[in-house]
């Protein structure tokens, strides 16, 4: 998207994306570190935190979003700065707490990412279209070695990237159209992902139990516990 860009001539873009490439890297080497070496869970939301700092330096924070019976209204920097490395550093965890299944983490990047890119090119950000459009079709490639032979996993340098560009395109798309591409695209785009980690995480701690500790009881892995195949869980939330 970079190269795209900067051949058309549009050089800011260019150079905003290349700033969003390194966010991306980084987001990538801390997951992968984490592979390697099993961080604590403080560690690795330090991280993410700190990923989503240099994101607000880069970008600013989130500018507009929609209230019920409001509609579009401006959001002050003390608001949008905690507000945006809250969802930031959220959705990387939640899109990490979902890759439990071959092919239902990149698969639903791919058909996400995919709508996304052509809602940003109808509302004035061909960049960031082009952007997710790359990232989708590099996840959709990514699915015969994953969700159908089972031979090549995303891991937490992979779901740690692409949860990060996900968040952060959802705050670009806003910024970058003054608004007429709605915060709310990608939540609700996203929203069987977050319903599934945010109903988990309630259930758990109504039940008193840590939150922060691995677990097998978000719906897809009961889906799978009852019978259900990585393909059809997979499949089931593509759809969704």
């Amino acid at each position: 998207a970079f190269v795209i860009c900067a051949f058309a001539g549009d050089i800011d873009a260019a150079g905003k994306l290349a700033r969003l490439a390194l966010c991306g890297m980084l987001a990538f080497a801390l997951g992968y570190a984490d592979d390697r070496m099993s961080f604590s869970p403080v560690w690795k939301l330090s991280g993410q935190v700190v990923i989503a700092a240099l994101f607000v330096i880069f970008f600013a924070p989130l500018k507009a979003a929609p209230l019920p019976w409001a509609g579009e209204i401006a959001i002050p920097a003390a608001v949008g700065v905690p507000l945006t490395m809250l969802w930031i550093a959220g959705f990387m965890n939640a899109f990490n707490f979902m890759d439990g299944a071959n092919g239902m983490a990149g698969g639903a990047a791919a058909v996400g990412l995919a709508w996304f890119a052509v809602m940003a090119s109808f509302t004035g950000a061909p960049a960031l279209a082009v952007a997710a459009l790359l990232l989708a079709l590099s996840s959709a490639a990514f699915l015969p070695e994953n969700l159908l032979r089972g031979k090549l996993f995303m891991g937490d340098n992979g779901s740690q990237a692409l949860g990060f560009f996900i968040a952060a395109f959802a705050v670009l798309g806003v910024n970058w159209t003054d608004g007429r591409l709605s915060a709310l695209v990608v939540p609700v785009i996203f929203l069987p992902f977050i319903f599934d980690v945010t109903w988990t995480l309630i259930s758990r701690f109504i039940r008193k139990q840590n939150v922060f500790e691995a677990h097998r009881e978000h719906f897809y892995q009961l889906i799978m516990r009852l019978g259900g195949s990585h393909a059809r869980v997979a499949v089931i939330y593509m759809s969704l």
